[in-house]
């Protein structure tokens, strides 16, 4: 299927993960993640609509159907932040800060509570303009992570420029965690930085009881991971619970 006709029968949908305060073992917030019966890998879906130019269609899309989803279900600041991936063409894009704009009228509560994760699967090509964009997406009240870091092109120096609210640590260095010192040393070197710089770290892909357990003695506060909960669909909650 082209991801035109993909985009215009609607054929995708979002499921939600939880973040979690593993701490506390309470959920901070949700990912949305796009799932379509069509494409079974998600990944694949961005990657074809780039060939085909619709990636910042799809995006965009994308984007505005799992914050409204989030909305309908009941969700609200109280229950957590929205986290929904981005590319960073569709961010530099002429047309995204006038869709944001429009997000904002339609719930102004939006930009309180949703968070843009920079996608790793593509390069960052005009790092300068992309900063500059990100301020004022900032101002607006929208908050950034950076998705997988230590994964593609997420390295210290676009942490440092991009400064952003949250940084996600990629999944490989929580696998066997408790067995591995070097990632125990890496996690605290990124969770030192994060605690000096006003951003906050998160771990993805926390699977096993002894890497949270390890985790936590590191002094990580926030997880992800199919042991804190798999990707499903939201739960339906009463208005102003």
């Amino acid at each position: 299927m082209l991801i035109k006709d993909l985009i215009v029968e609607d054929s995708y949908f979002h499921f939600y993960q939880p973040i979690v305060n593993i701490e506390h073992n309470k959920i901070i917030g949700y990912e949305g993640l796009m799932r379509s019966e069509v494409h079974t890998n998600p990944e694949q879906i961005f990657l074809q609509a780039k060939k085909e130019q619709q990636l910042v269609e799809l995006d965009s899309r994308s984007i505005q159907k799992a914050a409204k989803a989030y909305q309908k279900a009941g969700y609200r600041m109280q229950d957590g932040c929205l986290f929904l991936n981005v590319f960073p063409t569709t961010l530099l894009d002429s047309n995204f800060l006038i869709f944001v704009k429009k997000i904002m009228i339609d719930d102004p509560q939006h930009c309180q509570h949703l968070v843009f994760e920079i996608s790793e699967l593509e390069d960052i090509q005009n790092q300068s303009r992309l900063i500059e964009r990100i301020k004022v997406l900032k101002e607006l009240g929208f908050r950034f992570a950076i998705d997988d870091v230590g994964k593609g092109y997420s390295d210290f120096q676009t942490i440092i420029e991009m400064e952003p609210d949250y940084i996600k640590v990629d999944r490989y260095f929580s696998q066997q965690l408790s067995q591995f010192p070097k990632k125990q040393s890496f996690i605290q070197l990124v969770n030192e930085y994060s605690k000096r710089n006003g951003c906050q770290l998160i771990l993805e892909g926390l699977e096993t009881v002894e890497d949270l357990e390890m985790a936590r003695q590191l002094g990580v506060e926030f997880g992800q991971g199919y042991l804190l909960g798999r990707p499903e669909p939201l739960v339906q909650l009463s208005w102003g619970t």
